[in-house]
């Protein structure tokens, strides 16, 4: 089992900043991706579990149904999930394509552990790089020996 993590987190001082200029603003404001700690992604799976909510669950049935087709089109390589949650929507395809390295993105830093840790446990095979980030200010991957020549 391989897991490495990537903290990409802005620091202390570049948080200060964001929290000052976002109290100047007017409504005042942060960034989203603040709220997503341990209790920010707990929420959120509450959230994706009321009925109401049937993304989840549809983009899961589609993944599992579709899995097979999916890596039959593209073959293995590198994964890569933008907001990973709780790792159930990618592990049809991990299964499916027989991927050696997934890389998962995720705000929370404790959500990206516990997904991983589950995802180690199903998929030892698989290097696992967790990079915890905004990835909507993510430019490209970072390097890392494990992401360097994956198709």
């Amino acid at each position: 089992m391989s897991i490495t993590l990537l903290n990409l987190h802005p620091t202390p001082a570049d948080l200060q900043r964001l929290v000052r200029d976002g109290m100047q603003r007017s409504p005042r404001q942060l960034p989203a991706w603040m709220l997503y700690d341990a209790e920010g992604s707990r929420l959120f799976e509450e959230i994706c579990r009321q009925p109401e909510y049937t993304l989840t669950q549809r983009e899961i049935m589609l993944l599992e149904q579709n899995a097979a087709a999916i890596a039959a089109a593209t073959g293995p390589g590198l994964v890569v999930e933008f907001g990973i949650g709780n790792a159930r929507k990618v592990d049809p395809l991990l299964t499916a394509l027989g991927s050696s390295v997934f890389a998962a993105l995720d705000i929370s830093l404790s959500a990206l552990e516990d997904a991983l840790n589950g995802l180690a446990n199903l998929h030892p095979g698989i290097a696992l790089v967790g990079i915890c980030c905004d990835h909507t200010q993510l430019k490209q991957l970072p390097h890392h020996p494990a992401l360097e020549g994956q198709p």
